[in-house]
């Protein structure tokens, strides 16, 4: 019943916002790649979060954006890119460079490779 879950407030899973005793303000996004994928068209974050990374982008005025994801956001190796395109991704993407942010930062892991 958390007004941090997805469906409530503005659709990103947890987001927080940390100021350091010397005045830098750290955004900690939390986003959830599972709740509403699709698997026809690959989309990992549904219209409720996308509106939730406009406001954050719109609204923040953080020193810094971490963004955290359960999988890899942007991977450039492998020749494996394909596999992790979706079109949420994009619109993320195109969000931090027409805003014209600096200091986002994306933390995502789930790289299995044997």
């Amino acid at each position: 019943d958390s007004d941090r879950r997805l469906g409530k407030g503005t659709g990103i899973y947890q987001d927080y916002v940390i100021q350091s005793a010397d005045g830098i303000k750290v955004h900690l996004v939390l986003i959830d790649v599972r709740y509403d994928f699709d698997p026809e068209t690959k989309d990992r974050y549904g219209d409720k979060q996308e509106h939730g990374f406009k406001e954050v982008q719109e609204h923040s005025d953080a020193d810094v954006t971490l963004i955290a994801a359960g999988v890899q956001v942007i991977p450039d190796r492998w020749g494996i890119l394909e596999q992790y395109e979706w079109p949420g991704k994009k619109y993320l993407l195109d969000l931090i460079n027409n805003y014209e942010r600096s200091g986002v930062i994306f933390i995502s892991g789930d790289v299995h490779f044997a």
